[in-house]
């Protein structure tokens, strides 16, 4: 189990993209979960990009879970939201890292492009 710093490339689903990255600070009890996903126009990103984030909602005293999923063209909007929610049930499941299983929030910037 981490106790403070980052957990990279964890696989959370099937997809060639369905990797996230845990960052904590490592406190004592548990902690919110923040699931954070990245906009990027549907097509461009990833999770790597964000280290900055993960590490200061760890600082506020969160569980930061960044990930990344099947971007365009490679698949759709559907393929999209499976991986996020993929994501989501593998922080229900297996979060860990002093994260409160049950208090989980979902953290997004947005990707307003679509593609043609």
């Amino acid at each position: 189990m981490v106790t403070g710093g980052r957990s990279k490339h964890i696989r959370y689903g099937t997809s060639s993209r369905a990797t996230l990255d845990v960052y904590t600070a490592g406190r004592d009890g548990t902690r919110p979960v923040v699931v954070f996903v990245y906009g990027g126009g549907w097509s461009s990103g990833s999770r790597w990009m964000y280290t900055l984030v993960g590490d200061r909602l760890a600082q506020l005293g969160y569980v930061a879970v960044i990930v990344d999923y099947t971007l365009f063209p490679e698949g759709d909007v559907e393929h999209m939201l499976s991986d996020v929610g993929e994501a989501v049930l593998w922080t229900q499941r297996e979060i860990g890292y002093g994260g409160e299983r049950n208090v989980i929030a979902l953290g997004m910037m947005m990707a307003l492009g679509q593609p043609d």
